[in-house]
């Protein structure tokens, strides 16, 4: 079911980076700093996950996003906590606000990492069959032609574990250390 390497996937897979009208140079800055606090809490951040101490999550999350108000990364695990908990209403509107983001950052510059984050948020929130969409039409980008067998590994990964990965009530099979 939801393994600690989908938690792993969760927070190493998708970048940080800020949404607001700054220069390219001011955002790779962003990103830069954000990435190496990010490094810094998100062995913690997945140690709470794994415990289901999601009120410790939230203020960790909350630590991240005092400093970095758009990270699309954060706001997907916040949708995913509000997804295990029930409130649909609070992690659909947590996953729009990652997409937005991931929007705005694909509006300024193509990114293969923003494109299949994106698509993982997709997946969150409307399923596998539309994240294998999403990815089919990502492979069909010319600049990222040469990732076709990473996207092909993605979609037969997400087929082999349909039914039990990444779904909000398989978090109760996270083994606990």
């Amino acid at each position: 079911m939801f393994t600690k390497v989908s938690i792993i996937v969760v927070l190493s897979i998708i970048v940080p980076l800020i949404l607001s009208c700054q220069s390219k140079n001011e955002q790779m800055n962003v990103y830069e700093n954000a990435t190496d606090f990010k490094n810094q809490v998100a062995s913690q951040l997945s140690n709470l996950l794994s415990k289901h101490d999601f009120e410790s999550s939230f203020m960790l999350i909350d630590s991240i996003l005092a400093v970095y108000p758009d990270d699309p990364q954060m706001y997907l695990v916040l949708g995913w906590i509000y997804d295990i908990q029930g409130d649909i209403n609070m992690a659909s509107k947590h996953y729009d606000h990652a997409i937005c983001i991931y929007d705005s950052l694909l509006h300024e510059r193509k990114q293969y990492s923003d494109e299949i984050n994106r698509a993982f948020v997709y997946q969150l929130k409307e399923g596998p069959e539309v994240y294998i969409r999403i990815l089919d039409s990502i492979s069909t980008l010319p600049e990222y032609k040469s990732d076709s067998s990473n996207i092909e590994g993605y979609k037969h990964f997400i087929l082999q574990h349909k039914e039990d990965l990444f779904r909000p009530d398989g978090a109760e099979m996270i083994p606990i250390e």
